[in-house]
This record gives C-alpha cells, structure tokens and sequence, in this order.
C-alpha cells in the first residue's frame, strides 16, 4: 500500500470519527504534498498506518504552520504518537 492509499484512509477515519463530509481526494493529497512548505506524516506500528497528521503553512506569519487533520486509530492510542 502506497503513502497516498495510507493517507487517505487515515483521513477518511479521521472525517468519519469527527462527523464531517469527506475533503481529500488522491489528487487533493498528491497537490497538497508537492507544495514543498507543507506536510504530512504518518505514524507506522510494525508496519500498519497507525495515524497521521498535516502541516499547513500559515501565510500570515513566517515560518509558522498550522497542525490540521491529527489524528492516530483508536487502538493505538495512549502509545505517544500524537
């Protein structure tokens, strides 16, 4: 399973646990991380997506972001990914 496949079911959970329409389709991710200030990272346990989380920069002030779309699957919470 490729990044992109893991971050849009991180992020599909993540819509669903917090009851809001799904946003980001493949293309959407794929834009999002080709903007070099931005970012996404994925928490792995043993090889299984474990969370996720966006960085957005903020355009109002230098070198800041904004943290957007934290969140790590219930089972492997309390571990400290977050």
């Amino acid at each position: 399973m490729s990044q992109i496949s893991d971050a849009q079911l991180l992020l599909s959970e993540y819509y669903e646990a917090i009851g809001v329409t799904k946003r980001d389709g493949p293309e959407d991710i794929a834009v999002f991380l080709s903007d070099a200030a931005s970012g996404l990272w994925i928490a792995y346990v043993e090889e299984i997506p474990a969370g996720c989380v966006v960085l957005r920069p903020l355009a109002s002030a230098a070198l800041a972001a904004e943290c957007k779309r934290l969140y790590v699957r219930p089972r492997f919470r309390r571990l400290g990914l977050a």
